[in-house]
């Protein structure tokens, strides 16, 4: 089988966030009832401003992901119209950084990085599309997608085992959430961003996969989208099939499935759809604890997946 150098994508704790900044606001300390709730358009995640930074104004229509989010001009009868000094250190003030935020770490000398960040970039692209809902993106850690060199931040990269660059993030308090791993049919774009920021695939139906450049036995659809095991994002294939038969999963794992003798990334697959079609979100690691409402179906639908239904 084919095996393909692939790069990853990650999502830090802290989860909540659609594909919209809204989200952010629920996550961050807002009602819940408030997040999601004030799409663009049917294909587009909005952003409004999360609570631990200073309420982003709504973004004006550049293509250039640092000035995403600027904000409008005051009114001639404002005060900060009338005091220029004001305006100045206003304006001099930096914005606070925002906990929760997807990163997208590059290095030097990096083609793959400046490759994808080309096709983002791209007018009419993945970046001016999050734009045009709200989102900031640029080098700041007041963004929402910011571009930051490993450097900055190795020890997240360390915690991912980073080979392969570009990785993409989305950090909240500085621990890891969700992570992507390319050449698993999901493409890297304004989708996948959003996923990393709130868990919720909004992804339209009929949406063309990527070619799988990953090793496939075909038993299970892969997914690029991944969870951690308890905390462990680079799990060895041993830990993972354990895992997977330990009590936690083995109850809701198909009679049929002999995982045994799946592929890694049909493993992290099948964990990552546990997580998020069973259990609602919950991991047991300490992450994303969405879906403790739903123990009681959860319960019926891992007897069913227990017999095979």
């Amino acid at each position: 089988m084919l095996r393909v150098v692939n790069f990853l994508v990650v999502a830090v704790a802290g989860s909540g966030l659609v594909f919209s900044a809204a989200s952010a606001a629920a996550e961050d300390g807002a009602p819940a009832s408030t997040a999601a709730k004030e799409p663009l358009g049917a294909a587009l995640p909005s952003a409004a401003p999360s609570s631990d930074s200073s309420p982003s104004p709504q973004p004006s229509p550049t293509r250039g992901e640092g000035e995403s989010a600027g904000a409008s001009s005051p009114s001639a009868s404002s005060p900060a119209a009338a005091s220029p000094n004001a305006a100045a250190r206003a304006e001099a003030k930096p914005a606070a950084p925002r906990s929760l935020r997807v990163l997208f770490i590059i290095t030097a000398d990096c083609p793959r990085c400046d490759e994808e960040l080309a096709k983002l970039r791209r007018p009419g692209g993945d970046f001016e599309k999050l734009q045009s809902a709200g989102w900031k993106i640029g080098p700041g850690p007041e963004s929402h997608l910011q571009i930051v060199d490993r450097a900055a931040v190795a020890e997240l990269a360390d915690q991912l085992g980073a080979r392969d660059y570009p990785v993409v993030a989305c950090i909240s308090n500085n621990r890891i959430e969700r992570s992507f791993t390319s050449g698993c049919t999901t493409p890297l774009d304004m989708w996948t961003f959003g996923w990393l920021l709130n868990g919720k695939d909004q992804r339209p139906a009929g949406s063309i996969p990527e070619k799988a450049t990953v090793d496939w036995t075909g038993n299970y659809p892969l997914r690029g989208n991944h969870w951690s095991i308890d905390g462990d994002w680079t799990p060895s294939r041993t830990s993972l099939i354990s895992h997977l038969r330990g009590p936690v999963h083995g109850p809701q794992i198909a009679g049929r499935y002999t995982v045994e003798s799946w592929s890694y990334e049909e493993l992290r697959s099948l964990h990552d759809h546990l997580h998020e079609v069973e259990m609602g979100g919950v991991t047991f690691g300490g992450y994303g604890m969405s879906g403790q409402s739903n123990a009681s179906s959860n319960m019926f639908n891992a007897a069913r997946k227990a017999s095979g239904r």
